[in-house]
């Protein structure tokens, strides 16, 4: 009975909700029809009113422009009042149903029946307005009049005959907004009345309900206590005893679980930092093999172009050789980068003039395609020295140049341009390519900076600077792309 009760309780609430959204919703929908008829009502009064005024002043003011103004006037207000009915009905026929709209197409065909009358009007007090400027005005005027006295009586019936239609539309909507009002506060109620009963009866069940238990408790107890009686003394020790030996057992349980509880997260601890661990050894064996292959590009196309020009001039056998040591020393810097636990990319710090290692750089690069077609230019305020790792620099210009070259030219050449601040160097490598796109991630692996490209070069750049305590960043995004790339310049004690 209890759950029969506390059931009801609940339906009827959940009822009394739904009955209180439905109202809620039709109300609001005859609020809206009743709100959209006291504005065509408004839109109406405006209208009869500037018949009434302005067209009168049209047809009777002796001053003729007085006359033409009042008639502009009476043509505006009629557009506005117009245009609000058109806005007005159109939003009437969302409010209302298929059915309803079957029933009020002649009332819904009004506002056009009311704006060609407005146009005959507005036509017929022209013509007066004409007439009136005209030195023999007795053939016309009678005719014209009559025909403006049919049209103004045509506007005051369709107004009228709106006015009242909206009207009846208001009374009936507030009629049945009161109706629904009433019926819902009925059903209202009469759920309410429900929910309160069945809420009421629950408890009292309830009550009842935990009485008659305590009664049957209470007699066990009494028949147990008949059949054998128990010392005071010997149940009070007992129940001392007793409670010792529960208050231990659960003490145990308690040093247990917080005991499991530390074991389980030391274990997951432990468990999420051999995670992290393994992630960042996969993540630098991962930049390894991609850094390798990237490092060994630039050297290979360097011997390429010298071992074939070794014919045409046997000085480049020199810097042929060269590269390839080059590349030997970077797989073996790859190699000891790969074994490392940190990842950094430079591996020794060493005292650097930026501007000569620049120098000789270019100078290696002239055999590369479009090698010739680089410009190198310093300010004034040189030494630029640095401390850093000579290999690693090397690599970070490489990848910076080998992108600008894709687009160098003898009439557009790459330019590298080295200029110095209070505490920094910073080396412009720009080219006259198609620039970047804002928002392009050009630094992220895998973000190919010009088509073919793998992605690696700029990204490796990027974390080289980093190492050195600079930074690579992209100043021109427009015609070309300039890269600038600034190192901290050493300090001396």
């Amino acid at each position: 009975m209890i759950i029969l009760c506390r059931l009801v309780f609940v339906i009827s609430g959940c009822v009394l909700g739904i009955f209180g959204y439905l109202h809620s919703a039709h109300s609001q929908h005859q609020i809206s029809r009743i709100t959209q008829a006291s504005a065509q009502i408004a839109a109406l009064d405006k209208l009869g009113s500037s018949l009434h005024n302005e067209l009168l002043t049209a047809v009777l003011e002796p001053d003729i422009l007085t006359a033409k103004a009042a008639l502009a006037r009476f043509e505006r207000d009629a557009i506005h009042s117009l245009g609000i009915l058109d806005r007005l009905t159109v939003e009437e026929l969302a409010m209302i149903s298929e059915s309803e709209r079957a029933g009020e197409e002649s009332e819904l065909d009004r506002p056009r029946k009311l704006r060609d009358t407005v146009v005959k009007t507005v036509a017929a007090t022209q013509r007066v307005v004409n007439i009136r400027q005209s030195s023999d005005i007795m053939p016309d005027a009678t005719s014209a009049l009559a025909q403006l006295e049919v049209e103004r009586a045509a506007i005051t019936n369709l107004v009228n005959e709106i006015l009242e239609d909206e009207r009846e539309e208001m009374t009936t909507a507030l009629g049945n907004l009161g109706k629904e009002q009433r019926t819902f506060d009925i059903r209202a109620g009469a759920l309410l009345l429900i929910s309160i009963s069945s809420g009421l009866l629950s408890l009292l069940f309830g009550f009842v309900h935990q009485r008659s238990r305590d009664a049957v408790l209470a007699q066990g107890l009494g028949e147990m206590a008949i059949e054998k009686p128990v010392p005071q003394e010997l149940s009070a020790d007992r129940l001392d005893a007793a409670l010792q030996v529960v208050a231990s057992k659960i003490k145990r349980e308690v040093s247990a679980r917080v005991y499991i509880e530390r074991e389980l997260e030391q274990r997951t601890a432990a468990l999420q930092l051999s995670a992290s661990k393994l992630k960042q050894v996969d993540e630098t064996r991962r930049r390894f093999l991609a850094d390798l292959g990237h490092s060994l590009k630039t050297p290979l196309a360097i011997a390429r172009g010298s071992v074939e020009a070794i014919a045409a001039d046997e000085r480049r056998q020199a810097t042929a050789l060269s590269s390839i040591d080059k590349v030997t020393q970077r797989v073996s810097d790859l190699m000891q980068l790969a074994q490392s636990d940190d990842g950094r990319l430079i591996q020794m710090q060493n005292v650097l003039e930026v501007a000569e290692l620049l120098d000789n750089r270019i100078a290696e690069l002239r055999v590369l395609p479009a090698g010739e077609c680089i410009t190198f230019t310093t300010d004034e305020d040189g030494p630029y020295e640095i401390e850093g790792d000579r290999e690693a620099l090397v690599r970070m210009f490489d990848a910076i140049i080998e992108n600008g070259l894709q687009f160098a030219t003898p009439a557009e050449p790459l330019c590298v341009d080295v200029f110095a601040g209070p505490i920094n160097v910073t080396i412009a490598i720009t080219d006259h390519g198609p620039g970047v796109a804002e928002g392009d991630a050009v630094f992220d692996r895998g973000a190919s900076f010009f088509q073919g490209g793998s992605g690696i070069g700029l990204s490796m750049a990027e974390q080289i600077a980093k190492d050195h305590g600079g930074r690579v960043i992209l100043t021109q995004t427009g015609s070309g792309a300039r890269f600038e790339v600034t190192l901290p310049l050493r300090q001396l004690a």
